[in-house]
């Protein structure tokens, strides 16, 4: 009967269309869509009028009416009009429940990709931790060039990181074992049969020569293939030897 019984149905229904005349007791139609949509936006209205004007089709159609219907109106015409309108109304809820699906599934992806992300950094953290420790030299060589070494590298060598990196690996090697050495690496990155395990002999910076084990692997460093070494100190074990074939 009026805006006011208008609202209170459809606060209660909340109904996908509203059908209302144009001219209500104690306000209007285009007042009661005004109110309608500031609540529902979705929510569509076929406004109808006895008086139809091209001010009032033109408000009715700012303030978002679906569609607007001049009286006489024929039971086809309103049949029509409200079936377009619950079509209009059901592919935006689709859409309004596709978007929350998305916000859902963005939502879901963030956290996994954060998820996994912390997990990458807990497991770089703990590889950077074990490999900075260790009592082994580590070392990434490619192209001859040493890409990374870790402490224990400084340690067996006695360089400073800064000068063993980006510099060449061959030149810590004693010379007469450098061709057995570059042999070995091109066999590797030719992914020929290298040995897995071998020894040669290194020139450390105070001019000392060590004998080092080598255990040595091809695998991709920043995208290209590279070598990954790990070198211990075996000077001991050597002259214990020597003696021993001497004897």
């Amino acid at each position: 009967r009026n805006a006011d019984e208008a609202m209170r149905l459809f606060s209660d229904v909340a109904p996908d269309v509203v059908v209302t005349d144009i001219v209500l007791p104690g306000s209007d139609g285009i007042a009661l869509l005004r109110t309608i949509h500031s609540q529902s936006p979705e929510t569509q209205v076929v406004v109808i009028t006895g008086e139809p004007t091209v001010d009032s089709a033109a408000e009715a159609v700012r303030q978002g009416a679906f569609d607007y219907l001049a009286k006489p109106i024929t039971r086809d015409a309103i049949q029509k009009a409200v079936a377009s309108a619950v079509r209009t109304k059901q592919l935006a809820d689709d859409r309004q429940r596709l978007e929350e699906e998305n916000a859902r599934y963005r939502s879901y992806l963030e956290q996994e990709v954060e998820q996994r992300d912390r997990a990458l950094r807990e497991s770089e953290e703990r590889h950077r931790a074990v490999v900075e420790n260790a009592d082994e030299a580590i070392v990434v060589a490619q192209e001859g060039i040493l890409r990374f070494a870790n402490p224990a590298t400084s340690k067996l060598t006695r360089y400073p990181l800064a000068t063993l990196l980006g510099g060449s690996f061959f030149s810590l090697i004693f010379p007469d074992d450098r061709a057995m050495v570059a042999a070995q690496y091109e066999q590797r990155m030719k992914g020929g049969d290298a040995q897995p395990v071998y020894q040669f002999r290194i020139v450390r910076s105070d001019g000392a020569i060590r004998w080092a084990e080598i255990r040595a692997m091809r695998f991709a460093w920043d995208g290209r293939p590279a070598t990954l070494g790990f070198l211990r100190d075996v000077t001991v074990e050597h002259e214990a030897r020597q003696r021993d074939e001497a004897r």
